[in-house]
């Protein structure tokens, strides 16, 4: 790590060496010697915001709307189900040892809830850039900057931590985690749309989140890059 620190050849690469280093050496640890009360109590929080906030948001999967008393009871099964099999499939596929899958799988339903909250404020910002022209008179380039915009802060929230817990897989379970805030900007949208701008509708819809998608990747990439980290045979 000396010899590290010599080769560095900025400040900026040295504090992002070091923060490496420090969540390395620190949080890493941490995480592998969690006790099993905070491993259950994340379970329940996870459990309770899934099933509650995350997949409720999942109308494409015939999840949402209806409350009925009746029809809630297969439902909240569904959802159960859901949220063990994407508890598993991130424990399954995140790195390291088992201690560390097993939070980093518990954590996930807190990151698809910071990925609606993230949602939350790129659509804040964007509208924030439309309002002087108006949804109407706002032309392509303008749309275009805000989608922009838009992708940038869901990605900037969501890649660091994604990338900090699971490392080479951080792409699909950042993509996985903002998939309920995809679906929520679908419900809201409506199916009242007008036909002959039924398509175009959906495209302006889609493509904030097209270019999230889009920032994900390169985020990830970038963070990957230049946060260093320990090797997989420690942790």
């Amino acid at each position: 790590m000396e010899d590290e620190v010599k080769r560095i050849a900025n400040s900026v690469e040295a504090l992002i060496w070091a923060l490496g280093c420090v969540w390395g050496i620190r949080v890493e640890r941490s995480i592998n010697e969690a006790r099993p009360e905070l491993n259950c109590v994340l379970f329940l929080v996870g459990l309770y915001l899934t099933v509650h906030y995350l997949l409720t948001h999942l109308t494409w999967y015939g999840l949402g709307g209806d409350r009925q008393v009746v029809l809630s009871v297969p439902r909240e099964f569904i959802k159960l189900g859901l949220f063990f099999v994407v508890t598993a499939v991130v424990a399954f596929v995140t790195p390291g040892r088992r201690a560390r899958r097993m939070f980093a799988a518990l954590v996930f339903p807190l990151l698809g809830l910071w990925g609606l909250l993230s949602v939350a404020a790129g659509f804040q910002v964007s509208n924030a850039l439309m309002s002087p022209l108006g949804r109407a008179s706002a032309d392509v380039a303008l749309r275009g900057l805000c989608g922009l915009v838009f992708g940038a802060i869901v990605a900037s929230l969501l890649s660091l931590p994604c990338v900090l817990l699971y490392r080479d897989r951080a792409i699909p379970i950042a993509v996985l985690a903002l998939l309920p805030a995809i679906a929520r900007s679908n419900s809201l949208a409506g199916p009242a749309d007008a036909i002959p701008n039924s398509y175009l509708s959906f495209f302006e819809l889609l493509w904030p989140f097209i270019c999230s998608l889009f920032l994900i990747a390169i985020f990830c990439s970038v963070c990957s890059r230049w946060v260093s980290r320990p090797s997989d045979g420690h942790f």
